[in-house]
């Protein structure tokens, strides 16, 4: 009788364990079917801020920036699913920034007050990708690419208004 009651316990085992790789095999599919199933819009083009317009307007010393300007331009060629990694990375680098010694025709507030939206824009595009929300992630990269040309466009025409006058 015992042995029959072992064996009985060990089909159910069996079969609930079956059940559950099932349900997560599901699980895995659905994930990836709902990125398969959204199509991402096209990107903002970001504002072009190479080494060398950096240089033409004495910005290549800041670090910070230059870190910064480096791995968003990374997260832009990524694709929207996998990007996850990047942003993380990107709001690090927003606080660096937000913290380094910013030099002093540019330590002004709009262009603090654009780096902390770029960082808002930031978080909000985390938080859709973390919860699979493609269409709204799709809507917070495009805000972020706005914010991120406000900030580069900002800093652009505060040197050159610093080098009119």
């Amino acid at each position: 009788m015992n042995r029959l009651k072992t064996i009985f316990i060990m089909i159910i085992i069996i079969i609930n364990c079956c059940e559950q790789k099932q349900l997560r095999n599901d699980y895995d599919n659905k994930a990836i079917d709902s990125i398969s199933n959204y199509n991402f819009s096209v990107e903002e083009k970001i504002v072009d801020f190479s080494m060398e317009n950096r240089k033409k307007y004495n910005l290549d010393s800041w670090n910070a920036l230059n870190n910064f300007i480096d791995r968003f331009e990374n997260l832009s060629k990524m694709i929207p699913e996998g990007n996850l990694v990047f942003i993380e990375e990107l709001i690090m680098k927003t606080d660096e920034l937000l913290k380094s010694n910013f030099p002093e025709k540019h330590n002004i507030s709009d262009i603090k007050s654009r780096i902390k939206v770029v960082k808002s824009m930031l978080l909000k595009s985390r938080y859709n990708s973390k919860n699979q929300k493609w269409e709204e992630l799709d809507i917070s990269l495009n805000e972020l690419f706005t914010a991120y040309n406000s900030l580069v466009n900002r800093i652009i025409s505060v040197a050159d208004e610093n080098n009119i006058f």
